[in-house]
């Protein structure tokens, strides 16, 4: 570990503070102005400025060795690439290089132990790390043990004083994991598989709102990997990768849709983001894809590894994101050139911050056009809640306000009062949980023993959130009965009836929350003063929503739409539903205050339109 003493650390001309001159020469950029940010970085980790987050990436790599015969011209063109895709593709903030003489076991430890620990604590945490390496690698064939990465002035693949092992690099990255939001680790040399050590942690690399920590590696612990050799060739792990990013060939589904009432996708926009996981994913293939050339020649060329490199207590239930272009992906049919544009100032606006490092407002449907529906892929959304009633059982809330969520709805009531309403309640309030609560509708109960039964349970108070009601399949014999007594008409009328009640008591726009078949049969003219909750999420894990699934009828675009009934929540168990918000922070505040129907608010709001 080097220690550094506050009192002597010294300021680059860069900015930089660090703990000796000697490594300033080592940034080869480094951000001291603000500047408007990839606002799917901001919404992922949460913050509400530019400068409330950071992105690091520290290159290592080694072309040049002591021992002439080991050099790898492969390495100077992917050190060449990673830093090119760092700064000017992937605009990050901090960009270190660490190439052959500057590539020492000292400068590796400073910047993994201490000045990246310390940039994290200065971040609070909202902060995004890479460390790549390219060189050799050394290890024993077929075990793979006392791996490690071999440094320029290593003497012989024993010399360990010029060799990080892969322990103490696991080390190091697992105490960086336990400050930094996200965590990826790049490494092209033989047995780099040996970063992984021997835990058995959980892991999703295709979620960019929570933490986690990974690492890819071009193979296993114990086999070598390969280049091509050739004057433009770097290693085929890298090579791969920053074609992944640079020529956006990986993560095609993580599209924005624009749909109609009837279920019809009008325009599609890539949102920019490329998740690991299909990055990984892109890397194996193409690295398969070279296999029988090397076979050809004698050589057995293995597939690459990826997985979580994380302290044994904590699990990646997210992971890093590389950043892309938006572009239109398809149009199914002709649309007015007014649509058109408005469609790619939102896909703009979604993408990136305002000049005063704020996020852009956010919409859920077209400016003008509320009948067109927005929905990006639900990693984009930044204000997150959930849901829960008497089946979730005990809760521990204090454990669920350490999550990323901003809200939680409580059900009060049904036929009567929820039996755990009154203790989640109380509960979310003593965690300094916003909170509001949800009524389901009844087929059976007048209207205004509903109200009534709604006030006795659920007391008025200012900082709570606007009230729902569900309306949704009926369930059991006698709610079926009373549903099937019930014309369209009369549903409408009774639904109205008890939001107009529960915004008296209340003083707040309520929201009326159901699945696309129930807004369908309800939704009219008469609705647009009340907020949406549409709920609509695959009903297996690993499904994914049709074009049909994300739309519904009418002309007032979702508030909050339910994104899934089976996320695993720490304090809660499985199968927890969770909602997302469409807008930014300044329009959850308006959400919260309840004066008007905010989603609606935000798309006649033509100062969105550049």
């Amino acid at each position: 570990m080097v220690a550094v003493d506050p009192a002597a650390a010294v300021q680059c001309s860069n900015g930089a503070d660090v703990a000796d001159t000697k490594y300033c020469d080592l940034f080869k950029y480094y951000r001291k102005e603000m500047r408007p940010l990839d606002q799917p970085i901001v919404a992922a980790l949460g913050g509400k400025t530019t400068d409330d987050v950071r992105s690091f990436a520290l290159i290592i790599g080694v072309s040049k060795y002591k021992v002439q015969e080991w050099d790898l011209p492969a390495v100077e063109i992917d050190v060449a690439k990673l830093t090119e895709l760092f700064i000017d593709h992937q605009r990050f903030d901090e960009v270190i290089v660490l190439k052959n003489d500057d590539a020492t076991v000292e400068n590796i430890r400073y910047f993994l132990e201490s000045y990246f620990i310390k940039k994290a604590a200065e971040q609070d945490g909202k902060s995004r790390l890479v460390v790549t390496y390219s060189g050799h690698g050394v290890g024993d064939a077929g075990t793979g043990s006392k791996a490690g990465l071999v440094l320029g002035a290593a003497s012989s693949t024993s010399d360990w004083d010029h060799i990080v092992s892969t322990a103490s690099l696991r080390a190091a990255i697992e105490q960086l994991a336990a400050s930094h939001f996200h965590v990826l680790t790049l490494i092209n040399a033989c047995y780099g598989g040996g970063v992984f050590g021997l835990a058995n942690a959980a892991t999703n690399m295709g979620v960019t709102y929570l933490r986690g920590s990974h690492a890819l590696t071009a193979g296993p612990s114990d086999q070598v990997v390969y280049s091509k050799g050739g004057l433009r060739d770097g290693s085929l792990f890298f090579d791969a990768l920053v074609e992944a990013v640079r020529l956006d060939k990986a993560d095609p589904d993580n599209t924005t849709k624009f749909t109609d009432g009837q279920g019809h996708v009008l325009s599609e926009i890539h949102d920019g983001t490329i998740r690991l996981g299909w990055i990984s994913l892109y890397v194996t293939r193409r690295l398969q894809d070279q296999r029988q050339w090397f076979k050809d020649k004698g050589y057995e060329l293995w597939p690459p590894l990826g997985g979580p490199v994380i302290p044994k207590d904590q699990e990646a239930r997210g992971a890093f994101f590389f950043m892309t272009t938006p572009r239109p992906v398809v149009t199914s049919m002709q649309l007015p050139t007014e649509v058109e544009a408005l469609i790619k100032v939102i896909a703009s606006n979604a993408m990136e911050t305002k000049t005063d490092g704020r996020p852009a407002p956010r919409v859920s449907a077209l400016p003008g056009r509320p009948d067109i529906k927005v929905f990006s892929p639900p990693t984009q959304y930044a204000i997150r809640g959930l849901d829960v009633s008497q089946a979730e059982g005990e809760i521990d809330w204090k454990r669920v306000k350490s999550q990323i969520f901003d809200f939680a709805y409580v059900r009060a009531s049904y036929r009567d009062e929820d039996p755990k309403f009154q203790s989640h309640w109380k509960a979310t309030r003593d965690v300094g949980l916003l909170r509001g609560a949800y009524h389901r509708f009844d087929y059976c109960k007048p209207v205004a023993d509903q109200a009534a039964l709604i006030q006795r349970v659920v007391p008025v108070e200012t900082d709570a959130l606007p009230m729902a009601v569900w309306v949704d399949l009926p369930i059991g014999a006698e709610q079926k009965a009373c549903s099937n007594t019930i014309s369209r008409a009369e549903l409408k009328t009774r639904v109205l009836a008890l939001l107009e009640l529960v915004a008296e008591r209340y003083g707040k726009i309520p929201l009326v929350y159901g699945v696309r078949s129930y807004l369908n049969q309800i939704l009219d003219v008469r609705f647009n003063k009340y907020m949406v909750w549409f709920a609509s999420y695959p009903r297996e894990r690993s499904a994914t929503l049709s074009a049909k699934d994300l739309s519904f009828g009418g002309a007032n675009p979702w508030t909050l739409w339910q994104i899934t009934a089976f996320e695993t929540v720490p304090g809660i168990g499985e199968n927890v539903d969770v909602s997302v918000f469409f807008g930014n922070d300044d329009q959850f505040k308006s959400f919260v205050r309840g004066r008007d129907n905010v989603a609606l608010t935000a798309v006649s709001n033509q100062a969105i339109v550049p």
